[in-house]
Parts: structure tokens; sequence; C-alpha cells
């Protein structure tokens, strides 16, 4: 028994973190801009079929911005029952997670096994729990989650492939070894480029500059679809920026003065918000060096490091850095410290790996327990205050007073959103509420 748990402890522990997440989904109920989705941009009615979304998106470039992929499975979700959606979005987080284990490993001729195995996706877990800033935002609310989350799970899948192809690997796929697989790898290109401002410049960025070292530094061959790939990821990129909302808002900012304090924010995130991570990925290279770690390990690392600044510093150009946005940042950031770590295991400095993961797993569990509460906390006033909306709508009474929910910690998905206007019942979101309850005023107080 306990050599077939050894054996099988990465799945074990994946199967775990999908079912916390699977928990935590059911527990976070619609926020905000969720209200928003469910009606179409283009003509106000309520989301009930598909056929609805494509016009809503038009006119949601017209509007909101470009990222219309994201955005049009938020509109598909609050049209479905809200358990497709835990599902699937404990199913993304999981996959997260995988993919962080696969290219922290990705330099190893041969995977980890055993406790070592399931320790790595342990860790990769941890490091995210911990340090991801607005972590309900990014993995449990709707709107955010089909944003963020889903497009760390696409970018991380676009740049692994570039990660095996800088290796000389093939991972034997579908998508390599058949001509109708490469197609659609040259399609997903487009998709990673659409999904979202920050993540998918540092995808497409960080795969072209491995183009450009792997054919003008190493002088090796590179597969045509990965150059097609990269076309249609800017291709992509370029559609989602250039949408009329977006550009307004770019517009808006593009200033010397704006750009500069833009930068200086961004600067302050890396190196001052993060400076724990910069600290540690800082440590591990000097480690890596002493130990003389072989040199495919550091320049995957030197790939997740520049997809980590491509993430950050792209948001020079965006109106606002919010919390959320920096989850791209840390997730390479992550990254580029593991991908040295797993080398080290292995060495005689795996007692100071060993005790680093210690340090970030306890840091993590030490949140865990606060974090969840603070989810079920946010679940129970959110359903009450639902429960009270309806009663009152249902006794006539149109005009209801509800009161703000106000998480304590960063877990909770309403953390850092703007729950209510209180000063103002007829502005965001308090009408998109209030429509959605089939009320025609909702009021908001602090409790």
């Amino acid at each position: 028994m306990r050599k077939a748990v050894e054996h099988n402890s990465r799945w074990i522990v994946l199967a775990a973190i999908f079912g916390i997440m699977l928990i935590l989904n059911c527990l976070t109920l619609y926020y905000v801009d969720d209200y928003t989705y469910a009606y179409s941009f283009a003509t106000g009615e309520r989301i009930t079929s598909i056929a609805q979304i494509p016009a809503s998106m038009a006119m949601h470039c017209e509007l909101m911005n470009g990222r219309v992929l994201g955005h049009s499975l938020a509109q598909l979700f609050i049209m479905l029952p809200k358990t497709f959606f835990n599902v699937v979005s404990a199913l993304m987080y999981t996959a997260q997670i995988w993919l962080m284990y696969q290219i922290s490993t990705a330099g190893e001729e041969k995977k980890p096994v055993g406790w070592l195995a399931g320790g790595l996706v342990l860790l990769m877990g941890a490091f995210i729990w911990y340090f991801v800033p607005a972590f309900g935002q990014v993995y449990l609310w709707i709107s955010g989650s089909v944003n963020y989350l889903w497009a760390a799970v696409v970018s991380l899948a676009y740049l692994y492939q570039f990660m095996l192809m800088h290796l000389d690997r093939a991972d034997g796929s579908w998508f390599q070894r058949t001509l109708p697989g490469q197609i659609l790898w040259v399609i997903f290109g487009f998709i990673t480029g659409a999904w979202l401002e920050s993540l998918s410049f540092a995808a497409v960025g960080t795969g072209i500059l491995v183009i450009g070292y792997r054919k003008l530094i190493l002088k090796k061959k590179v597969p045509a679809r990965f150059y097609l790939s990269s076309l249609t990821g800017m291709a992509g990129y370029l559609f989602m920026v250039t949408r009329p909302a977006t550009l307004g808002k770019y517009a808006s900012e593009q200033s010397l003065e704006a750009m500069w304090n833009h930068f200086v924010d961004a600067f302050s995130v890396y190196f001052d918000e993060f400076r724990i991570l910069v600290i540690l990925f800082a440590a591990v290279w000097i480690l890596a060096c002493e130990m003389k770690v072989e040199r495919r390990y550091r320049e995957l690392s030197l790939i997740c490091v520049t997809a980590s600044l491509l993430a950050n510093f792209v948001m020079v150009l965006a109106a606002d850095y919010y919390e959320r946005s920096m989850q791209g940042t840390v997730m390479f950031m992550v990254l580029a410290s593991a991908v040295l770590m797993v080398p080290l295991f292995g060495t005689r400095r795996r007692q100071v790996m060993s005790i680093i993961s210690a340090a970030v797993v306890i840091c993590a569990a030490s949140q865990f327990f606060t974090g969840c509460n603070d989810v079920y906390r946010s679940y129970v006033k959110t359903a009450d205050r639902i429960a009270y909306i309806e009663a009152e709508r249902d006794a006539g009474n149109m005009t209801v007073s509800i009161p703000q929910i106000n998480p304590e910690t960063k877990y909770s998905a309403v953390y850092g959103l703007k729950d209510l206007d209180l000063s103002d019942p007829t502005s965001w979101p308090n009408g998109g509420m209030a429509k959605f309850y089939g009320v025609e005023r909702v009021e908001g107080y602090y409790e």
C-alpha cells in the first residue's frame, strides 16, 4: 500500500488539489461583473443561448475590451448551471499546476518519481496559493477565472512546446505527429495571443525570443509550425488590443508621464511586492552555478524569467495594473526558480532545497484554513443576501437594502472588487444585480 501511494503520489496530490478547488468554487457565488455578463451587450437581453454570444461580444469590443475569448466563456458559464463552471474551473486550476510541474521537470532526462514527484506538484500548488495576489479573483470568480486562469493554462501549454523544441525533444503528441494536429497548433497560436493582454504578450513574445535564440545563436533548425504559430500569436494579440474599446483606453494612457508612472509601478511590483520570489531566484541561481547545474536548466530558467518580465512590464501600456494582473508575473517567477530547484535536489544541496520547499509549503498551509474560512464566510453572507432579495421580491418589495461583503483575505472572490456602490444604487454593479434578481433597486450599506 505504501509503495502504491508513493508511486502515485503526484496523482494523489493533483486529485486533492482538484477536490479542494471544486469545493472552493462551489462556495463562490456570482459577484460584480458576473451579473453584467449574464446579459447581451448588443441587446440587453438575458443570455439564454450560445447564438446570442457572438453579437454580444462584437458590441463588447466597442464598449469594454477585446478579450472576447474569455468573456465569451463568462457568458456561456453564467448561462449554464453554476455546477458546470465549478467542475471546469477546478479542472483548469489542476491543469495549471500539472503544466507547471511539467515545465519545472522539462530539463530532466527522466521525470521524477515517487515522493519527489508528489512533493514537486505540492510545491507548485503551495507557491501559487501563497504568492498569487487576489487569489479568489483569479481562480474562483467566474469573470476573473475565464480570463486569468484560462490564460495561464493556455500560455503554459503554448510555451511548453517551445521549451521542448529548445531541448531538442518531442512529446510525441498528435499535435506534433500529424498535419491536422500541426494546423490546430498554428490556430492555437492565435488563441494564445488573443486571450489576455499580459499573459498573451508574455507567451508569444517569449516564444519568438526562443526561436531567435535557437536559429541565430545555436544555429539549429526551427520547425515551420513554430514560426507559423508565432505569426498567428502576434495576429491574435493585435486583434485583441486593436479593438475600439481597448484602443480608447490605451490612447488615454500614452503620454510619456503616464507611461513613466506605469513603469515605476511595474518596477515596484517586481522588486517590492515580489521581492521574496526575486531573492529566492537569485539564491537558487547562485546555488545552481556553484553546483555546475547543466546549461539546459539555466536556459529554461531564463526562458521563464523572460516570460515573467514581459508579463510584468507590458503593463506599462495598460491603464491599470490590478492585483489579478500580477498572476502571470508570479507564475513564471516561480517556474524560473523551480526549474533550477529540480536538478539541485540531485546534488549535495538537496537539504537546502528541501528546507526552501518546506518553508513554502508551511507558509501556504498557514494561510490555507484562514483562506478557506474566508471563502466560506463570503459564501454564507452572499447566500443570505440573495435569499433576502428573492424573499423581498416575492413579497412585492422592489427596493432592497443589503450589506456589503467585506472579505478578510485575498482568497475570497470578492476581495478587491467593488461589491456594491454604497452611494449610488443606480450605478454599477448595483444595477446589474437588481436586474438579475428582478427588483428595481438594490441599495448597499456597510455592515
